[in-house]
């Protein structure tokens, strides 16, 4: 196991040209330069277009360069889009062109921005350019570090407003009783009341100008993660003018496991107003992409969710775009199912899922129609939250009952009888398709071998398109406990207009089998087994039969 992980290190180190010492492409010696150089951004953007998802298009899809003049991009996650998800797996993207920018350009329209509704859980950080550190002046904060006896043992400019310093302390450091204090000077861009945000856990402070504004104690959480990735926090509101700098600091007396916290500063906002500008750019618009989704922080390792529902006023942000605008396009910026009581009241609806650094411009390759949305999903996406197979996921006496046996996913809905919104491998593209026949290598088999099988698809539409042929397998009881069907097979093909292509695809012998607990392994039960192709799991247009022997 270790000499597999050093090899992949190893190889890595390679990849990026820093082995045994070696330049990177630019010579300066940086990997960040090196990963920098060696990625092509169209290959970047094309792989993020293609793993988007289209779940509705009444029409409105693709928009050409030139059919809309003016296009208002509305929604909090157009904004502060999320490119990943939190935790341990969070990286520093390249900075791209945004999602405004990237549509203005490939549809050659005039864009307004809203961002419709408040989403977020905490004071966003501060605009970029706003805050500098009162010692040298320079973009940033000043982040000082002192013991529980004052004693300082670090003060240094730092670029960020949130801190986490997981190694390498400075000596005297204790985790009860130091002292981590950010400061900076802020330079409002707009009059009115501004929010400071204060996020530790602690006793935590904000000063304004040398004066305490509002301190709290913040516990340390169930969940160690949460004091990492969303600690409580404090808010502070205050009345600043444009242009006229002030000295913010949050200071935090750690009470935790892990020297943590964030600033967060930025104008007070409110809803009503948020979505009224919303819908006034909706109207003025010939077309509408709401940009909904999960907000920062809601999607991260160590702590679960409490509900499909997108966070904040979305539903009804999307709603009364939606009656302002006929061509409202919806994309969803979630990694996870999210309900979408709305996707029939609009024409378009896209799933960008967490789509890393090229969002916008992915976003706007699809949406132009220089792109096709290729992907498909890997989950179902109820219609409402109690429609899901799995509702209970708490342990219970520290165990965690998995009462639902094998029916999760589309599985369970389709024992259960239930219709999602959008099922299990649904996916549309710009074109479309027609199954015409499925055929088996053979239609007698032996248990323990993989089956071959052939199905043609022909493109009926106007232009080349990519489609997914998906099979499914019914086996030949019917035992309540089991699936209905289970995906056998799936293969990716592209045509043009017009064009019959033969997808292959292999059933594999496993697909077969099912664990017999009194045999103590995998066995093939004989009889008739049913092989039915299609577009989703919801949507199979041919059947083939097979007798295992």
């Amino acid at each position: 196991e270790i000499d597999d992980k050093v090899s992949r290190l190893l190889l890595l180190a390679q990849r990026m040209r820093a082995l045994n010492g070696s330049a990177s492409p630019d010579g300066s010696g940086q990997i960040a330069s090196s990963h920098s150089a060696l990625i092509d951004p169209a290959v970047v953007r094309d792989v993020t277009a293609r793993s988007f998802v289209l779940l509705r298009n009444e029409g409105l899809l693709p928009l050409w360069a030139g059919s809309a003049a003016r296009v208002a991009v509305i929604g909090p996650n157009a904004i502060e889009p999320q490119m990943q998800g939190g935790g341990s797996v969070r990286v520093l993207p390249v900075k791209r062109p945004g999602i405004a920018e990237s549509i203005g350009e490939a549809l050659d329209a005039q864009v307004t921005v809203s961002q419709g509704c408040i989403t977020s859980a905490t004071v966003p950080a501060p605009a970029e350019g706003s805050v500098h550190d009162p010692v040298t002046g320079k973009n940033g904060v000043r982040l000082t570090i002192r013991t529980a006896d004052g004693t300082v043992i670090h003060d240094a400019p730092f670029s960020k407003t949130d801190v986490t310093w997981w190694d390498g302390l400075p000596e005297g450091w204790s985790d009860r009783g130091s002292q981590i204090v950010l400061r900076a000077r802020f330079k409002p861009d707009v009059d009115g009341p501004h929010e400071i945000g204060a996020a530790g856990v602690g006793h935590i402070r904000v000063v304004i100008d040398g004066s305490v504004a509002g301190e709290a104690d913040h516990p340390q959480p169930q969940e160690s993660v949460e004091a990492l990735s969303r600690p409580q926090e404090l808010r502070v509101t205050a009345g600043f003018r444009k242009g006229r700098e002030v000295e913010v600091a949050v200071e935090l007396t750690i009470g935790g496991q892990l020297p943590a916290m964030r600033m967060g500063i930025g104008p007070q906002l409110d809803d009503e107003r948020l979505l009224d500008e919303a819908v006034q750019a909706a109207a003025a618009a010939d077309v509408a992409v709401v940009v909904v989704g999960s907000a920062d922080g809601t999607e991260s390792e160590g702590y679960d969710r409490t509900t499909l529902a997108l966070p904040g006023r979305q539903d009804e942000l999307v709603r009364r775009v939606a009656a302002a605008n006929p061509n409202t396009v919806v994309v969803v910026n979630s990694g996870m199912p999210v309900l979408m009581p709305w996707a029939e009241a609009v024409p378009a609806v896209i799933q960008a899922w967490l789509p890393g650094q090229a969002f916008g411009e992915a976003l706007a390759e699809v949406l132009s129609g220089n792109g096709e949305p290729g992907g498909r999903l890997p989950i179902s996406l109820p219609r409402l939250e109690t429609d899901s197979p799995v509702m209970q996921a708490t342990p219970e006496s520290g165990a965690l009952v998995y009462s639902e046996g094998l029916l999760v996913g589309y599985r369970g809905f389709d024992r259960k009888g239930i219709e999602p919104l959008f099922g299990f491998g649904h996916g549309l593209g710009y074109t479309e398709w027609d199954y015409a026949s499925i055929t088996p290598a053979t239609t007698s088999l032996d248990p323990g071998r993989d089956l071959d099988l052939s199905v043609i698809v022909r493109n009926a539409g106007t232009r080349t398109g990519h489609e997914v042929v998906q099979v499914y397998l019914e086996g030949p009881d019917d035992d309540p406990r089991r699936p209905l069907r289970v995906l056998g097979g799936f293969t990716g093909i592209e045509a043009e207009a017009g064009e019959s292509v033969a997808a292959r695809l292999k059933v594999p012998a496993r697909a077969f089998m099912r664990f017999d607990e009194l045999a103590g392994g995998w066995v093939t039960q004989p009889g008739t087994y049913v092989l039915r192709a299609g577009r989703s799991s919801r949507d199979l247009r041919l059947s083939a039969e097979v007798v295992m022997r």
